[in-house]
Parts: structure tokens; sequence; C-alpha cells
């Protein structure tokens, strides 16, 4: 005969219940709060302008500290901007230096557009407009490498003191001219002539230059510079 409890059939008492209690979760690890030392080489290479390697530690710094929480994200980011900064500031020093260059080989240009004083012309320089005349004071300048009437081959000061007359200054000026014509050119073209303007009486307290051009009939086409 079947003996009876006073618990029910297939129940055990609760401290013996085989399910239901579980071990505790286990603690969070601590957290890291070193400073990332990609933050920290991405600051330092921004500093000195090392920008592709302070924008890559900065992006590489970024990445570790959103896994792991570590301190440095604004180094990071400081890094990151100062080689933006760095790159754009290369940008428009390139830019200015260029724009200097140009203006300067702007500037090293003949003046094609307008007249420019006999006094302002110098070796090189390819000229139009070769007269004969008493007062000269303008010629317009032309590229050399097309048809021109005349290049500038000399320019040169006569020797200070009293005017010495009309005549000796043009005899003085034809024979610097011709003496400077040999270092200047070695042309053999026969049919290239001397043309010089020289200083009158009225401006030779204030300037005695004499300005040396080579002309030819017909016109002259290229440099005769050696």
């Amino acid at each position: 005969m079947l003996g009876v409890t006073d618990q029910p059939y297939g129940s055990a008492p609760a401290s013996q219940a085989p399910y239901g209690n579980y071990p505790g979760a286990p603690a969070p690890a601590p957290q890291d709060t070193s400073t990332n030392g990609f933050a920290i080489a991405s600051l330092v290479t921004g500093i000195f302008g090392l920008n592709l390697f302070a924008i890559i530690f900065g992006f590489v710094g970024l990445s570790q500290i959103k896994k792991s929480g570590q301190k440095g994200r604004g180094l990071a980011i400081a890094g990151i901007t100062l080689a933006i900064l760095w790159i754009i500031g290369l940008i428009l020093l390139f830019v200015l230096v260029l724009n200097a260059a140009n203006d300067v080989k702007e500037q090293a240009k003949p003046n094609y557009t307008g007249d420019v004083r006999v006094t302002n012309l110098s070796a090189g320089d390819c000229v139009n407009g070769i007269k004969e005349s008493t007062s000269l004071q303008n010629l317009p300048k032309t590229p050399c490498t097309g048809k021109h009437e005349g290049e500038v081959f000399a320019v040169f000061d006569l020797p200070a003191g009293d005017y010495p007359g009309a005549d000796a200054v043009a005899k003085q000026a034809e024979d610097g001219c011709t003496k400077r014509f040999d270092s200047y050119s070695d042309t053999k073209d026969e049919a290239i002539q001397l043309f010089y303007l020289h200083p009158l009486e009225a401006s030779w307290k204030i300037d005695r230059g004499v300005t040396c051009i080579a002309t030819k009939e017909g016109g002259l086409t290229g440099s005769l510079k050696k």
C-alpha cells in the first residue's frame, strides 16, 4: 500500500528545485581612461605639418576611441584640423607665389599695347615706328618673333660734362653703337643698318643716354641676339 505524504506527486521543496537558480551576470570590465596614442600622434604631426600622417593617425585614433572609450577625441580632431589648415595654407601660398611669378613675367614682357618712352627701352626690345626725327620720345614695342622694324641692341650714357655740340654728340653716339653691335649679334646680313637715338642739348643735364637700334629695309623677323 502506497504511503501518502503532504506534498503532491512530482513536486519538490523549493530549496531543492533543479531549475531557476542562475549565477549572477559578470561585472562590466573597467573602462580604459588612458589617452589614445594615435590621437596624440595626430596632434603632434599636425602641429609640425606632417599632414598625411596627422590625418591618418587622427581617423585611426577616432575609430579606436569610439570602440575603447579612451580619451583623446579632441586631440585627434585638432590634429586633423591642423592638417587641413596646413594644406589650405600651402595651397594659398602656392597660388600667391604663382601669381607673383606671373606678375614678374608679365612685367618683363614688352608692352605691346602702347608706346614706350625711348629712355625706358633696353637691349633685346623690338620696336616699330623708327623714323628720322629731331625729337623722338616714344616707340611702340612689338614681339621680336614677328616682323618688326628694329631691335635695340645697346643702351649707354655719353660722358658727363658740358654739352659738346650736336655734331660731337652724334659722332659719339654713332661710334658707341657701332662698337657695341658685334658683341650683341653675330649676323652677317649686310643689309642691317644701325640707327641711334641721342640726347639733345635741352635735355643734356638730365639725360645723356644713347639707344642703339639695328634696322633693315623691309623689316626684321626674329631676334638678332647671339
